[in-house]
């Protein structure tokens, strides 16, 4: 018999489990991060092809960046492929049923207005963060004048209006 969670409770334990896995995931077994995931072909010429999968990136002398240390480990006749299990973990949490629900959730948003430049609910907020991280943007808050003020509060400091375009005239 299956017992039903109430709404908030399974939010609750819902994210508690995701930032628990995250967490773990985000620190290799040596200690390495592993916050910044990308997948890099093996083949780049060959799209199709077969990718690995890294944890972060690791600047090198030169100052180069490269992606370090792969999450996907072995995979010759000798060692068969493996990953560390906060990894693996992780990804099974995060499979193909996850990426639905938060493209649904992401889609949900359509049609409402946000603009980064007022008062932002606070749901609104985590689906533009979410969104950004989906992306592998950065980017935050549009408004140049902030200066780490909370993009929700944008409208107690506000941009100072542009100076007014003057045309010189042309001898």
């Amino acid at each position: 018999m299956t017992t039903h969670t109430a709404p908030a409770a399974a939010l609750r334990a819902a994210a508690a489990r995701l930032r628990a896995l995250a967490t773990a995931a985000s620190i290799d077994a040596d200690g390495t991060p592993t916050t910044t995931w990308s997948a890099k072909l093996r083949r780049p010429a060959d799209p199709d092809g077969s990718s690995l999968l890294y944890g972060d990136h690791r600047t090198r002398e030169d100052g180069r960046r490269i992606a370090w240390p792969p999450l996907l480990r072995g995979g010759s006749q000798q060692r068969p492929t493996y990953i560390h299990t906060q990894h693996a973990d992780y990804i099974a949490t995060m499979g193909p049923g996850v990426g639905l629900a938060i493209a649904d959730w992401l889609d949900s948003w359509i049609g409402v207005e946000i603009s980064e430049h007022g008062p932002m609910p606070e749901d609104a907020r985590h689906a533009l963060a979410v969104a950004r991280q989906v992306l592998g943007t950065t980017e935050t808050h549009a408004c140049d004048n902030c200066d780490g003020v909370d993009p929700g509060t944008c409208l107690t400091n506000p941009r100072p209006p542009a100076p007014a375009a003057t045309e010189e005239p042309t001898p």
